[in-house]
């Protein structure tokens, strides 16, 4: 009979999954036997012109809705299968979402005109512009909210936004043109800004972040002529996005960043002041091109190169300090900077300069500029392209000098520190004293640990692995060339079970997993107890002795009590004697005050003989034996 019936309810649904169908102003669609989505509201009179509204106030949405008998939960607006699905069609001020909602549709509400929603706890997915162009002033967005997806609220009023706690990104053109906000406090959660996400916003002048971002992507704060203040609460991997803030005086780029963009700065006219942490490797074209404020910038020690205009029009520039490991500048990275008067090279080595021809810019640089370079290499200099053309050259002390080092971790599982610098997955580089020592430290994840060491060159690879020592290695020698590569692997255990005469056996196993034994019984005994590194873990014993283990998280050692099963014990009471091993001997549990507990070797030697307290009895006991333990008419028998 109930198969009968459930045959009869999936054929129903069958008929039904996928139609559409009409109630009231509210046009649905079924998306499974028990759910419908909500693909139109249509409230307004058509016109020539499109639709005009009967009600513009608060219109709500139901939780269920009934069709041909059966009753469906709406849990989607918008039919989450096909983009560009407008589902309002008139002008709305508030909309009341049913609490089973758990995803709204591309552009669902766009050009809608709504001024407040809710969006449920439980919403799940907000596809692409799906409040496009509204009128929104106030949004809650739900803890369950993990991703804003793109265009989503462009356009709109809002004045204040609360992210929820688990954000991880915010897509592109997100809260573009929304003129109206002043602040934005972006949750630890977040990992992503995404192209334009705020781009527009003219009347937003405050920005915090509390976590570790990966990126600030292209022209993400773009145009927040009024954006004065951005406050880092960690770092930002990838860094880009503030181009034509003009009201921006100065910026801190927050230590470990490692790449700042291409037109970050670009057109920040106000910005004086700019600090960069050494942990940046990369800076694109056009980096502070128009930022005509900027008197003194110094690029970081691990910067590689001076790309395309990067100080293009920066007429206020006077002072530019290049560091070390710049290997090449392009021909117009200085165009417009008509005032700059001291460059300061930090290189002993000449940096190649990308053009033989020089504009007018870079002949008044050479006969205007003071050039420093570090003690004994003005003679070098004086016969390199492009540097034996400044008028004006100086030497000074450089103090210590940093060379970059490549580093690969591959397929990740942990991280490697040195000197304060983390690396995480995949290609990265080190800035260590030149021709000094260091040490790398090794941090692997939970359950992780260092496989090998590689250091890498033209002319083979050196397996240096097997020098670490306490997840550290010192590093004496770098080969010319030489790239090191750090692989992280599963850590494992020793997993030691010991079984009286039945032996011991010794399993690898890999931390951070249970694992699963059975104890298999000597005749004429069964097992007593059971402990895992002195813990009691007899209760885990299931069907035929198999028991799993706790977590492993190290070596471990399983120790087996056996008991003479025809004592006629088979399942000891609480207050009964129990025989528990660890790492120093025994320990007697149960034992009632003044009861006589001896113990022999297999041969029958007596090696002790207590009196209870009454109190558990710990027995120190050497290891690598078996012990024969008695205490009234009970025999037990434990290997340790």
């Amino acid at each position: 009979m109930k198969i009968k019936l459930l045959f009869l309810s999936l054929l129903v649904a069958g008929t039904t999954f996928g139609a559409d169908f009409k109630q009231g102003y509210i046009s649905y669609t079924i998306t499974s036997p028990t759910t419908v989505s909500v693909v139109e509201v249509n409230i307004g009179e058509k016109t020539e012109w499109g639709f005009s509204s009967r009600d513009t106030a608060r219109f709500e949405i139901p939780e269920t809705v009934e069709f041909n008998g059966h009753q469906l939960t709406v849990t989607a607006i918008g039919n989450t299968e096909s983009s560009w699905q407008q589902v309002f069609l008139s002008h709305v001020d508030h909309v009341v979402l049913p609490k089973t909602i758990t995803s709204i549709g591309d552009y669902a509400f766009r050009y809608s005109g709504l001024k407040s929603v809710n969006l449920p706890d439980g919403v799940r997915t907000l596809g692409r512009g799906c409040f496009m162009s509204c009128q929104l002033e106030e949004i809650h967005l739900p803890d369950s909210l993990n991703t804003i997806s793109s265009e989503a609220f462009e356009g709109n009023s809002l004045k204040e936004i609360h992210f929820p706690k688990g954000l991880t990104s915010i897509g592109s053109h997100a809260f573009m043109n929304c003129k109206n906000l002043t602040e934005i406090d972006l949750p630890e959660s977040l990992q992503t800004l995404e192209d334009y996400a705020f781009c527009g916003c003219e009347n937003l002048h405050k920005v915090t972040t509390h976590g570790d971002l990966k990126y600030i992507k292209n022209e993400c704060f773009s145009y927040c002529s009024k954006l004065k203040t951005v406050i880092f609460g960690g770092t930002v991997l990838v860094l880009g996005g503030f181009s034509a803030c003009k009201a921006l005086e100065s910026f801190t780029v927050p230590e470990g960043t490692r790449e700042i963009s291409s037109h970050t700065f670009d057109g920040c006219s106000s910005l004086k002041e700019i600090e960069i942490p050494n942990s940046v490797r990369e800076m694109g074209i056009q980096t502070f091109s128009g930022c005509t404020s900027l008197k003194e910038v110094t690029l970081p020690r691990a910067l590689k190169s001076i790309y395309m205009e990067m100080f293009r029009n920066c007429k206020s520039l006077e002072t530019l300090t290049i560091g070390e490991n710049v290997k090449s500048i392009s021909g117009d990275a200085f165009e417009g900077c008509k005032n700059l008067k001291h460059l300061i090279v930090r290189a002993r080595k000449p940096t190649s300069y990308s053009s033989s021809s020089f504009s007018q810019d870079i002949i008044d640089l050479f006969n205007q500029a003071e050039l420093s370079v570090p003690t004994g290499s003005k003679d070098t200099y004086a016969k390199a392209d492009f540097w034996k053309n400044f008028k004006q050259v100086t030497e000074y002390d450089p103090g210590t000098l940093y060379q970059t080092v490549p580093l690969t971790i591959w397929m990740g599982g942990g991280r490697v520190s040195c000197n304060g610098q983390v690396c995480s997955e995949g290609e990265s580089s080190l800035l260590v004293p030149e021709g000094e020592p260091f040490t790398l430290t090794f941090l692997p994840d939970e359950g992780k640990r260092v496989r090998e060491v590689e250091q890498r060159y033209s002319g083979g690879i050196d397996y240096i692995g097997k020098n670490v020592k306490d997840n550290q290695l010192t590093i004496t020698t770098i080969k010319p060339e030489g790239v090191f590569w750090v692989f992280f692997d599963v850590a494992h255990a020793n997993l030691d079970i010991l079984q009286n005469e039945m032996g011991s056996v010794r399993l690898i196993v890999d931390v951070n997993k249970t694992y699963g034994c059975r104890i298999i019984e000597e005749e004429g005994w069964q097992v007593h107890s059971i402990t895992y590194n002195g813990e009691d873990i007899t209760d885990r014993g299931g069907k035929e002795n198999y028991i799993q283990t706790p977590v492993v998280k190290g070596d471990a050692v399983i120790r087996v009590a056996l008991e003479q099963s025809q004592t006629g014990i088979t399942n000891p009471q609480q207050n009964d004697v129990k025989v528990l091993g660890d790492a120093e001997g025994i320990v007697i549990e149960n034992a009632k005050e003044g009861e006589s507990v001896s113990v022999y070797l297999l041969n029958g030697q007596l090696i002790r003989r207590v009196r209870s307290t009454g109190k558990n009895e710990h027995i120190a006991l050497p290891s690598g034996e078996i012990y024969l333990i008695k205490t009234g008419s009970r025999t037990i028998k434990i290997r340790l």
